[in-house]
């Protein structure tokens, strides 16, 4: 499997592999997580002030993750604190999960963030992502309530965070 940043030409397909890992977690006729399935998808827009990694095998594309790190994507916060970047938009193919993509993924970002100089790297998830959460914890992340995120309702991302 090959790690990399994604090309323009990879950027449709990738948006649909993130849409596809998150499907399961949300409500499809709720406004809120349609609007977030758009911002999901569109990973050209994003991939102009971060970094959007891809997993490749055989010519599959098989996972995503964006990284925040000198730029925020802008829905969650505007500016990134110093020495700090975010993990964002980790997915996985639904056909390749349980295979390690998720762990390659967020190891590569690790890395990244660490070369780039950065002391901490964090990351928002919902509660219902447990298996994602067994995988930020088994790395090395804890849970920092600091970096929650309320949204609408009673419902809030939950923050977690890897001091490097």
């Amino acid at each position: 499997m090959e790690i990399r940043e994604a090309r323009p030409e990879e950027y449709a397909v990738l948006g649909d592999v993130v849409a596809a890992a998150y499907a399961p977690y949300g409500s499809p006729g709720d406004r809120g997580w349609v609007q977030h399935l758009a911002l999901v998808r569109d990973v050209a827009d994003r991939a102009q002030r971060t970094v959007v990694l891809v997993a490749v095998k055989d010519g599959s594309v098989l996972g995503s993750a964006t990284i925040e790190l000198f730029d925020v994507i802008g829905d969650d916060d505007r500016e990134l604190p110093p020495d700090t970047s975010f993990l964002r938009m980790v997915g996985v193919d639904p056909r390749a999960q349980g295979r390690g993509v998720g762990r390659a993924l967020v190891e590569d970002v690790i890395r990244r963030v660490r070369a780039a100089g950065k002391r901490t790297l964090g990351l928002r998830t919902t509660p219902q992502m447990e298996a994602a959460h067994h995988l930020y914890e088994s790395l090395g992340f804890v849970r920092d309530s600091s970096l929650d995120l309320p949204l609408e309702g009673d419902y809030s991302l939950l923050g977690y965070r890897l001091d490097l």
